[in-house]
C-alpha cells in the first residue's frame, strides 16, 4: 500500500505542475493557479501527515484508543489527539483551493486570494496536526 501511495502522491504532484505550466485556453488563469497549487499542496499536506501517522502505532494520541463515541460521520478522538483530522484537511486542499480559485477567477486580485488560500490552508493543517500532537481533540467533549 505504501507503493502505490506514493506512486499517486508522485502523480498528483507532476499533474499539478503540469497544469500550473500549461497555457491552453479555455480556463481563467487563477482557476489554473488555484487547481494545481490545490494538487501539489494536498499531496504534500497529504503525504507529510499520511507518512507521520502510519510510523505511528495508530492514529490516536493519548486519550481512549478507540473510535467509540468520536465526533459523528468521522469519529475522531473526542478524548486525545487524532491525526486524521490534519490528514483530512490537508488532503482536501486538493478540492478547497480549486472552488476558492473559481470564487475569485474574474477578480483583479484572485491571484493574491489563492496564495492567501493556500498558505491559511497550510497554516491550518499544521495547527491541527500539532494539535494532535499535544493530544488535545479537536472538539473535546
Amino acid at each position: 500500500m505504501g507503493i502505490a501511495i506514493v506512486i499517486v502522491i508522485a502523480i498528483t504532484v507532476w499533474v499539478g505542475i503540469e497544469v500550473l505550466r500549461s497555457r491552453e485556453g479555455g480556463i481563467s488563469p487563477t482557476l489554473r493557479l488555484a487547481i494545481g497549487i490545490g494538487l501539489i499542496v494536498g499531496s504534500v499536506l497529504g503525504a507529510i501527515s499520511g507518512g507521520f501517522m502510519s510510523a505511528q502505532y495508530g492514529h490516536w494520541v493519548g486519550g481512549a484508543a478507540t473510535d467509540a463515541g468520536g465526533l459523528p460521520l468521522f469519529h475522531w478522538s473526542r478524548t486525545g489527539g487524532d491525526l486524521r483530522v490534519a490528514h483530512f484537511v490537508g488532503l482536501h486542499a486538493m478540492q478547497g483551493l480549486p472552488l476558492i480559485g473559481w470564487l475569485v477567477r474574474r477578480s483583479p486580485s484572485g491571484r493574491v486570494w489563492v496564495y492567501g488560500a493556500a498558505l491559511v490552508w497550510i497554516g491550518v493543517t499544521a495547527a491541527v496536526f500539532i494539535q494532535a500532537l499535544q493530544a488535545r481533540p479537536l472538539l473535546p467533549l
